[in-house]
């Protein structure tokens, strides 16, 4: 209970009369008004919008895909060139829900990574942060942490419809922030993105070979208009309406037939018991909205059973693959992870696994183009469409071969991975600024460091590598199986004649460019500009790089390096090496003086081979790092 008196009531221009304003009280930190913070806000566009691609993209808070925003599903064809060029979203936009039914996603925020040819909806705008106060990242984080939800949800105006408009915003609290700080933060959220857009160009990959497998990479949908078909076909499908009878549905069939397929029935098995949930046991709980486009689950709600919908009566299990059985829906299927076992899904949803088709393939299948066609020809009903359980049982899919079905587990479990990992960085990112305002900027920078450092090691870096110590440092001298191109071509960066040391400094004379190698397929976009290779020599850093791997990095320039695996140059004489690079991860500790300013006291080069020791540079050590690691290209 909390009392406020009547003065202090009629005191606000507003006349909140509600508890919750008063409950919550705003927060107790060093901050300025967002009035202060912003430079620019806009509303998006409120004209109709379509599904069938035509006019301009525009984004909803549907597309909002963890911290960023992913491509747009509806268009608008009213608005013209001039409005569209105005509502463009650019790099280091703050996207904001204004108001929703719900109102956990009033508020909501998500930050715009890079200039996109997409509008965004009315019930979204955007802000524009005064830089010398907050960077966009920085802002996002703290809206979507604790204490930004708590300001925002101070001041949202809550009805049949929640609302938190730019005049709302334009009152909450934001933190002032250290600025060291804050580039911290900046950067952990850029590496978050790269981790999310690669866990989605591995997804992609994915697609791309069951379709392939399929044999449907060169087939496009048939728009012939008619289709006759007999009455005892009619009758047999109990369906008489045209949609059904669509000419490129029987194409479908056909290719999969010739594929070899089988029915659901056959070759999955339905978890469709009714659950009820205990009344007193919290539980996770997903539906439509929740799911993400590449099989992930993005969110979820988290209750007591007795104040879960009607709907949430579907169990789920790690491995489990859910399916929404709604059309306009239909792509919102998403693998269990260990994170949703045992939670509840909507009833909106099947729930299958299978004995023959590994878990991450089904996924890939149902959310392919085939399977998604088969599975809206099958929908029916006048107002809210969808297929019925003997639909989805009689459906046949293919039975993909083993070894694409390995391949494909492979890659969906890496995506799935990078997308936990750049979860990680992002949760770290919001749980950081908590800690700078609750304790102070060093220990929040130490923290997401850390976290940052964690997450930037692959499983294969964290596995035990004891076995490492029987490995011949003498033995694998071939040189790399990459083709070395004479010429640039699309997709390629120069490859340089320089030997790093993967063991210790390793001398040579200046590099020389080799050749050209194609870098493309590794989750970024080559640029001859600012990638380069050179070939690795030694295995102070297996099982990451082996001896004669090609490793591309990125040009360093400037910003942090901490948990990065770096090409560096050093002539030291002190350290014994005698030599100018080696590739090693970097660690660093740093120390801070009076006047808010800091520099590096010591830099650790480190092996991920513990045979080898760590290269301890200090503040007199005359070293220059050159590149970051990209990615790694076998020998073999």
């Amino acid at each position: 209970m909390k009392i406020v008196e009547l003065q202090k009531v009629k005191g606000n221009k507003e006349l909140r009369l509600e508890s919750d304003f008063w409950i919550k009280e705003k927060g107790q930190f060093n901050s300025v008004k967002g009035d202060i913070v912003e430079t620019f806000s806009q509303y998006g566009t409120s004209k109709e919008l379509n599904e069938d691609g035509n006019g301009y993209p525009v984004l909803r808070l549907n597309e909002f895909d963890s911290f960023f925003i992913h491509e747009p599903a509806k268009y608008c064809d009213i608005i013209d060139a001039e409005t569209f060029n105005s509502l463009k979203l650019k790099k280091d936009d703050v996207l904001i829900c204004r108001t929703n039914g719900n109102p956990k996603y009033v508020g909501k925020a998500a930050l715009v990574p890079q200039d996109y040819e997409y509008a965004f909806a009315s019930y979204l705008y955007r802000i524009r942060p005064h830089l010398d106060i907050i960077n966009s990242a920085t802002l996002v984080a703290y809206l979507n942490s604790k204490y930004g939800r708590s300001e925002i949800e101070r001041l949202s105006l809550v009805g049949n419809q929640a609302n938190f408009s730019p005049a709302k915003f334009r009152q909450i609290e934001i933190p002032i922030l250290d600025k060291n700080f804050q580039q911290i933060i900046y950067e952990s959220i850029n590496l978050a993105y790269l981790k999310l857009q690669e866990a989605k160009d591995i997804y992609l990959r994915a697609e791309t070979i069951l379709i392939e497998e399929l044999g449907f990479s060169t087939w496009k949908p048939s728009h012939k208009q008619i289709a006759i078909r007999t009455l005892q076909d009619a009758k047999n499908a109990e369906r008489i309406d045209a949609e059904y009878y669509q000419p490129q549905y029987v194409e479908i069939s056909n290719l999969l037939g010739n594929y070899g397929a089988q029915t659901i029935n056959d070759s999955c098995k339905l978890r469709d018991k009714i659950f009820v949930p205990n009344k007193q046991l919290e539980y996770k709980y997903i539906e439509l909205g929740d799911i993400g486009s590449y099989g992930d689950i993005l969110h979820h709600t988290f209750d007591f059973g007795k104040s879960l919908p009607s709907r949430a009566r579907r169990i789920v299990h790690t491995g489990d693959v859910i399916i929404s059985s709604i059309e306009g829906s239909l792509q919102k299927c998403a693998y269990i992870t260990d994170d949703y076992d045992g939670a509840l899904c909507s009833t909106g949803f099947y729930v299958i696994y299978s004995d023959i088709i590994n878990s991450e393939t089904l996924l890939v299948l149902f959310k392919s183009s085939p399977i998604q066609g088969l599975l809206k020809k099958n929908c029916a009903g006048a107002i809210l469409s969808s297929f019925k359980k003997e639909s989805l049982l009689n459906l046949e899919i293919p039975i993909i071969n083993k070894d694409v079905q390995k391949v494909i587990a492979e890659l969906i479990k890496k995506s799935f991975r990078l997308r936990k990992e750049s979860e990680t960085i992002i949760e770290a990112s919001k749980l950081s600024i908590e800690l700078a305002i609750e304790q102070d900027a060093e220990s929040a920078i130490s923290y997401l460091e850390n976290a940052c450092i964690a997450n930037s090691q692959t499983d294969t870096n964290k596995q035990n590598i004891e076995d490492v110590k029987k490995i011949d440092n003498n033995k694998g001298k071939d040189e790399s199986k990459v083709i070395v191109l004479p010429q640039y071509c699309e997709g390629c960066i120069p490859l340089y004649t320089l030997r790093a040391a993967c063991g210790y400094f390793e001398g040579e004379e200046v590099p020389k460019e080799e050749g050209w190698i194609d870098a493309s397929g590794n989750g970024f976009t080559p640029n001859p500009k600012r990638h380069f290779a050179v070939h690795a020599k030694g295995n102070s850093m297996y099982p990451k790089i082996k001896d004669g791997d090609i490793c591309v990095f990125e040009w360093y320039r400037a910003g942090s390096r901490e948990g990065e695996i770096v090409l560096t140059e050093c002539n030291e004489k002190d350290l014994d090496y005698g030599g100018l690079y080696t590739i090693k991860k970097y660690h660093s500790t740093k120390k801070q003086h009076e006047d808010g300013t800091w520099e590096h006291e010591t830099v650790d080069l480190i092996p991920l081979n513990k045979n080898y020791k760590v290269i301890k540079l200090n503040e007199e050590t005359e070293y220059r790092t050159i590149g970051i690691l990209k990615c790694v290209l076998p020998k073999e």
